[in-house]
C-alpha cells in the first residue's frame, strides 16, 4: 500500500499526477482511493508496468487531499511518484514527491 499525502485538482493553479510502479514478479491489482471525494482509479499492472492518473479536472475544482493505493495480492510490490503542477502568466512550477510505504 502506498499513501500520498497531498493530491490536487484545479487549486490556485496546480493539479498532480501519480505513476504507481509494479516493482514486484506478478501482476498487481491495484485500488486507489481519495479523501472526501468519490473518485478511484484502478487497474492490472503486470510485473515492471505502470499505471499513470492525471487529476486535472476529475475530481472537484479546489479539491486538496490524500489518496491511498492498495495492490492485491497482498504480496504485490508497488511504488509510486506525485508529480504536482501549478501554472500562472509568469512560470510554471513542477514539484515531485514519493509516496509514503506504509507495508
Amino acid at each position: 500500500k502506498v499513501v500520498m499525502p497531498l493530491i490536487m485538482d484545479r487549486n490556485s493553479g496546480y493539479f498532480t499526477g501519480f505513476n504507481i510502479a509494479n516493482v514486484g514478479t506478478a501482476a498487481a491489482t491495484v485500488n486507489c482511493t481519495f479523501t472526501n471525494s468519490s473518485y478511484t482509479v484502478s487497474g492490472s499492472i503486470p510485473a515492471g508496468g505502470a499505471l499513470t492518473d492525471i487529476q486535472s479536472n476529475k475530481i472537484a475544482d479546489k479539491y486538496v487531499g490524500a489518496a491511498t493505493c492498495t495492490a492485491t495480492p497482498n504480496t504485490s510490490k508497488i511504488v509510486a511518484v506525485v508529480n504536482q503542477l501549478g501554472s500562472s502568466p509568469t512560470a510554471d512550477q513542477f514539484l515531485v514527491y514519493e509516496a509514503v510505504n506504509t507495508q
